[in-house]
């Protein structure tokens, strides 16, 4: 039996108002590392900062990419990246690098 092919509009008309705020959330989060990534530029010392909005980026669409899209091994591969970028941060605030 082959799987139906939908469209992820076709998938989120069918779920809840859940879904709809993981990706309206993960949209925000986009805007917002953009927006400061161009002022770490500027200002150096926000770097923690992004890191830290890079890392719930990386949650959130690894929350996405398990309820909406059903990819197991994305989810693994952002979710170990969100993990890596914390743990790269406290190391960086620990040392002072």
């Amino acid at each position: 039996m082959e799987k139906e092919k939908r469209t992820v509009m076709e998938i989120l008309t069918h779920k809840g108002g859940i879904f709809h705020l993981g990706l309206f959330v993960q949209l925000v989060l986009v805007i917002i590392s953009i927006i400061l990534l161009i002022m770490m530029i500027f200002i150096p010392e926000l770097d923690l900062v992004v890191e830290a909005t890079f890392s719930l980026l990386l949650f959130t669409i690894a929350y996405n990419n398990h309820q909406i899209y059903k990819r197991k091994y994305l989810t693994f591969i952002y979710a170990l990246a969100g993990i890596l970028v914390i743990g790269a941060s406290i190391i960086a605030v620990i040392y002072g690098i």
